[in-house]
């Protein structure tokens, strides 16, 4: 089969998979926008708050490989049909929960056994089934569905927050995204019903074996750098709309302001796939941790600057969405296809607790001293370690020559 022959028979395969990867990251568009709104009207502490997605990211990482197995066992197509609606309906629980932490964090906890099961890992495995000469391309494109999720979710918060209440965005954007992504899904998987098989490769494909990876200097500096990057892109991406309420905007501009970086990040998708087919990997890699560094030098001086409220999310969004291309990029060159799952599985998890786990560290920084400004200075300094530490892994094998040793 061509590549136009194969995208002429796939392209509804991989909408799907756009708005599908959209509604798996369609809550923290939400969570950013009513974020100082639950604040003041629960009393709870920020820290409180944002504790919510860190129990989301942890328990996938409780599950395991659970997960994997049962899309192997089950197949993704009848996983799809029963976690999607599951899914949705987590995030719209949010919106229940009251002035109950307990249903605040049962809710997250929801959320977090559900998200294996309708993350982009599930639609690349679909994707896979489908594409051969244009696979790259297709995941490249399905992943978009990530920045399309943070462009649009905050203009559906801010609309539902000002004119109904915090409670009714999470409903709204559970609702959003299960129109956009159960019909589209049930009717596309059901053309492409061999996508919902396992179909068992007789190729011996090059790379290393899973133990040789994990013992590896390189395997571990990636992943270094996944924790720090992501971190501080997770603080960022979550703060950034109080930081500009407490600059002086209105929410309504914060969240114009924030959903740009939806756009951002589909650009960044797109152009990062693109550089590292070009230059070394570990140097594009480096060279995308710079631009949220300007974005925290930006926010230091913000003053309500509509320039700076502009600027700053762009910077942030074509940063997290190149660097999501470039990191599978880099495991599939530094570790061969043999074994790329088992890498980029443990730096998906890792990409989820630093993007979690670090906006409540900044949480913690913000109520006790009242101001960004620390925690604007340790993500700009999370960012040059991150540079400097995926600079030190040289360059990647030649995994067409016989091989001497392991790494």
């Amino acid at each position: 089969m061509t590549a136009r022959e194969e995208w002429a028979r796939g392209w509804p395969l991989v909408l799907a998979s756009v708005f599908g990867i959209l509604l798996s990251a369609a809550f923290a568009g939400g969570f950013s926008t009513a974020l100082t709104t639950i604040q003041q009207q629960t009393g709870w502490s920020r820290t409180t708050i944002t504790a919510g997605p860190m129990v989301a990211a942890a328990i996938p990482l409780i599950m395991g490989p659970l997960p994997g197995i049962l899309i192997n066992l089950v197949g993704p197509r009848t996983i799809l049909r029963i976690a999607i609606p599951a899914y949705a309906a987590s995030i719209a629980s949010l919106g229940l929960t009251g002035s109950s932490q307990a249903a605040w964090y049962s809710s997250w906890a929801a959320i977090g056994i559900l998200s294996p099961f309708v993350n982009p890992v599930i639609w690349t495995i679909v994707l896979s089934r489908v594409f051969d000469a244009n696979r790259g391309t297709a995941f490249a494109v399905a992943m978009c569905g990530v920045g399309l999720a943070h462009f649009i979710t905050p203009l559906i918060s801010i609309f539902m927050l000002e004119r109904f209440g915090w409670w009714t965005v999470f409903p709204a954007i559970g609702l959003a995204g299960l129109v956009l992504a159960y019909p589209l899904a049930l009717l596309v998987l059901r053309r492409h019903a061999s996508a919902g098989k396992i179909a068992a490769s007789e190729v011996e494909l090059p790379g290393m074996e899973v133990r040789e990876i994990f013992a590896s200097f390189r395997f571990w500096a990636i992943a270094v750098m996944v924790i720090l990057q992501y971190g501080a892109l997770g603080t960022l991406f979550i703060h950034l709309q109080p930081m500009y309420l407490q600059s002086g905007i209105d929410a309504v501009a914060a969240a114009k302001y924030a959903s740009t970086m939806g756009l951002a990040l589909i650009v960044g998708r797109l152009f990062g796939g693109y550089l590292v087919d070009r230059l070394p990997s570990r140097h594009v890699a480096a060279a995308i941790c710079i631009l949220p560094i300007i974005a925290c030098i930006l926010l230091l001086d913000v003053a309500g600057s509509p320039t700076i409220a502009l600027v700053a999310p762009l910077l942030i969004g074509f940063a997290m969405g190149s660097e999501g291309d470039i990191i599978a990029y880099m495991a599939a060159k530094y570790f061969g296809p043999r074994h790329f799952g088992s890498a980029i599985s443990v730096y998906m998890a890792l990409y989820t607790v630093g993007f979690a786990f670090a906006p409540v560290i900044g949480s913690i920084v913000y109520d006790a001293l009242g101001s960004y400004d620390r925690v604007l200075t340790w993500v700009a300094g999370s960012l040059v370690a991150a540079a400097l530490v995926v600079q030190s892994i040289g360059r990647p094998p030649d995994f067409s020559l016989p091989r001497r040793d392991a790494a």
